[in-house]
């Protein structure tokens, strides 16, 4: 599928203005308001990515409330990584690329957990921004987030604009998942 090969095409793109009062926001137009296939990627080094005060262990709600520990292993990663790259985070959305990948980044804060505040079970408010919150998770004693993501993240994305794409997307980001193994896309059954 063309479309797969192109989510591997990540981009580093200078794609944030920092503005006066020290918080961040993506450029204006920058990214399309239309419907896309999109993936973020983890793009510095693997070492920082499995260091040792990282948090690797993800917990989440599982059947019947039960809690749910994910770690993720050296092994693992090693194995996922393309070309280098880690995938973190495949997702779609119908209407706005930018309003999606804003909710994701949360740029105008810091960070959303205290400083070394560990999160002890999945109590997402929300899972518009999936990514930030596993980069927080894991980057326990980051004080701004933001510039560890500005820094170490990358996007690729595909345009499959309009409701006639709907299918369309749905498939490829089911596909995308399915090949890639995104670290931050796994849910447990409940």
């Amino acid at each position: 599928m063309e479309n797969l090969k192109e989510l591997r095409n990540v981009n580093l793109l200078d794609v944030v203005d920092h503005l006066s009062d020290g918080s961040y926001r993506l450029k204006a137009n920058i990214f399309p308001s239309s419907g896309a296939v999109y993936a973020f990627w983890w793009t510095g080094s693997s070492e920082d990515f499995l260091a040792g005060d990282v948090n690797r262990i993800m917990r989440f709600k599982g059947p019947n409330g039960r809690n749910v520990d994910v770690e993720f292993s050296d092994d693992w990663i090693n194995q996922i990584h393309v070309d280098g790259k880690i995938p973190l985070y495949v997702g779609k959305t119908a209407d706005s690329l930018h309003k999606r990948l804003s909710l994701h980044l949360q740029l105008k804060t810091k960070r959303g957990l205290s400083l070394g505040e560990k999160a002890l079970s999945e109590e997402r408010k929300t899972t518009s921004n999936q990514v930030r919150d596993r980069i927080e998770r894991m980057f326990l004693n980051e004080a701004d987030i933001r510039k560890l993501m500005l820094h170490n993240i990358g996007l690729s994305y595909v345009l499959l604009d309009g409701d006639l794409e709907s299918a369309n997307r749905f498939y490829l980001e089911d596909k995308a998942i399915g090949e890639f193994l995104p670290l931050f896309n796994i849910d447990i059954e409940r």
